[in-house]
C-alpha cells in the first residue's frame, strides 16, 4: 500500500520534523510505539492527535490486536511486510 504522500506531508500528520522521518525509514532511528500507533491511525485515514495515541502508552497487546483487527486482507500485505521489517530492527 502506497500513501502517494511526501515524506512533508507525512511528518506534519504525524506531527515530527522531515529529518526523523528520514531517519525511521534508513533505520537510524527507531520510533516509539506511539510514534507506530499514530502511523497507523494515518494509513488507515483515520485523523487523531498524537496526543490521544501517546497517552496511555499503547501495549504490545493493543499493538497486535490492531495490526490484526486493521490489516487484514491481501490489500494491505505490503503495510504487515513493512511493519515486520520495522519490527526486526528494534
Amino acid at each position: 500500500m502506497k500513501l502517494q504522500m511526501t515524506q512533508p506531508e507525512f511528518s506534519k500528520l504525524l506531527g515530527k520534523d522531515q529529518s526523523i522521518i528520514s531517519r525511521y525509514e534508513k533505520g537510524s532511528v527507531e520510533p516509539t510505539s506511539e510514534v507506530i500507533m499514530h502511523c497507523m491511525h494515518i494509513i488507515n485515514g483515520e485523523t487523531v492527535s498524537f496526543n490521544e495515541i501517546a497517552s496511555p502508552a499503547p501495549s504490545v497487546e493493543d499493538l497486535i490486536n490492531l495490526i490484526t483487527n486493521k490489516l487484514r486482507g491481501e490489500k494491505m500485505a505490503d503495510v504487515r511486510k513493512a511493519i515486520a521489517t520495522l519490527l526486526e530492527k528494534l
